[in-house]
């Protein structure tokens, strides 16, 4: 990613210099600009930077980095089309700040500070109204690290835990369109178009995010970004090890490998997560019966990618799996509660130069959710009774299969587009248990978007 680094001490001299001519804007003044106010400017940045050196403080680099990507979304619930420009939920844009400075030869202290746009996840996105919500900005990133190239790194703040990104591993350029995240795109937390019965075209009241997710994250396997303690080692024969602490409480730990083999290239990654958390909000959506507040689940992830260097075919797979020990006292200890849930995707194509202007990535996807009983992000009971069968849901299978093209326009420019429909059958039951359950089918959901990223 191309990024502006500003010295510190060039810094300091665009500071001068935008004082200068602020305090010399009048008629008079510009009159003798040249010899009032420009010509000690040299002077002045040498103070500066003699300063510094009499300190003997190491000098802080500053990098600007960052991505903006607005797709135009089409889509379809069977009965109704719309069309809107949204934020890419798969790959939000965002503004990054980050530094290094250098202690010695085996010592370095970093910080990084990222916001972007983040759509309020209580405000509309349905057939009946959307509300992009641009204005809405979330602080992503907000954390300092400490690394020995001999020891490895220590970071505390705001920052990925050991698990993030895990499942999404892809050795082609697929990000813009295609990770475990491509359901954010229908909606999240009680954000979402809402779902029609296939069966008489009703539409109902129950969303897509109601099933799709579970609290505030991706999917089962796949980490976030919270208030955590991080240790990362440094890389011994490509494989890499990572583990996090925090948010009262979160532990996870996580491997990553990347080599290659002849004309293949491989990456790899699998990590483990436990929750008990005892505090609100339930930021990651485990189940939290009436008569406790402690929260007790666990998941498991990873994902796999391989490239064949000379043909540009890839291949991506990924998978998690989640357990959660108090959902069966959620529903009251029913008959045959369900507490575990799956998901898995494979992404497969081929990344050539067939254009002048850049790579172009053609690939397909599969993305599939198998859920059991209904828990919401706050870790209550769905309620199913919009779908107009039985109180509870019991289970669900959700996939989503479709096709994309990214285009490189320039280097850190491209063009993407991406093409899905989604199927989903509910499972309800009026305890929440798989006795007496009953299936709902969903009119296939289609969605088509496109638009531009550009890194910088």
């Amino acid at each position: 990613m191309a990024a502006w680094k500003i010295p510190r001490a060039a810094g300091a001299s665009i500071l001068v210099l935008l004082a200068c001519f602020t305090n010399n804007l009048t008629p008079a003044a510009a009159a003798d600009l040249a010899n009032s106010c420009c010509a000690d400017l040299e002077e002045r940045i040498a103070e500066l930077e003699a300063v510094n050196t009499r300190k003997g403080a190491s000098k802080v680099s500053l990098t600007i980095s960052g991505l903006v990507t607005w797709p135009l979304m089409i889509w379809n619930d069977g009965a109704q089309t719309g069309a809107f420009v949204v934020s890419n939920e798969v790959k939000r844009p965002r503004l990054r700040f980050s530094g290094e400075g250098k202690i010695d030869e085996d010592w370095r202290a970093a910080y990084v500070f990222e916001f972007g746009p983040n759509p309020n996840p209580f405000s509309p996105m349905d057939q009946f109204a959307f509300d992009g919500s641009a204005e809405r900005q979330e602080m992503r990133y907000s954390f300092w690290s400490l690394k020995n190239v001999h020891f490895g790194q220590l970071s505390m703040g705001l920052q990925s835990q050991a698990t993030d990104t895990i499942t999404e591993i892809s050795l082609a350029n697929t990000s813009s369109v295609m990770t475990p995240g491509l359901p954010l795109m229908l909606g999240y937390v009680s954000r979402g178009w809402f779902m029609r019965r296939d069966d008489d075209g009703v539409l109902t009241g129950l969303r897509f995010g109601d099933i799709l997710l579970r609290g505030r994250t991706d999917i089962w396997g796949e980490g976030h970004r919270w208030n955590v303690v991080r240790y990362d080692t440094p890389s011994l024969a490509g494989f890499t090890l990572s583990a996090t602490w925090g948010e009262d409480d979160v532990w996870d730990a996580a491997l990553r490998y990347a080599g290659e083999f002849g004309r293949f290239k491989f990456a790899a990654g699998a990590g483990f997560a436990q929750w008990s958390e005892r505090s609100v909000p339930n930021i990651r959506g485990c189940a939290r019966p009436q008569d406790t507040a402690r929260i007790d689940c666990w998941e498991l992830g990873g994902s796999l990618s391989v490239m064949d260097t000379q043909t540009g075919l890839f291949l991506n797979a990924a998978a998690g799996v989640g357990d959660d020990k108090n959902i069966e006292a959620l529903y009251g200890n029913a008959p045959d509660i369900d507490d575990t849930e799956n998901f898995y995707y494979l992404v497969g194509g081929i990344e050539r130069r067939w254009l002048p202007l850049g790579k172009t990535t053609l690939f397909g996807q599969y993305w599939r959710r198998n859920m059991g009983a209904g828990v919401l992000y706050t870790g209550a009971r769905i309620d199913a009774t919009p779908l107009g069968a039985h109180a509870f849901i019991s289970g669900a299978e959700v996939s989503i299969w479709g096709a994309s093209v990214v285009q490189e326009l320039a280097d850190g420019v491209e063009v993407y587009a991406s093409l899905n429909r989604t199927q989903a059958d509910i499972s309800t039951s009026p305890t929440g248990g798989v006795p007496g359950s009953e299936i709902t089918k969903i009119a296939p959901f289609d969605f088509l978007f496109a638009g531009m990223a550009i890194r910088f």
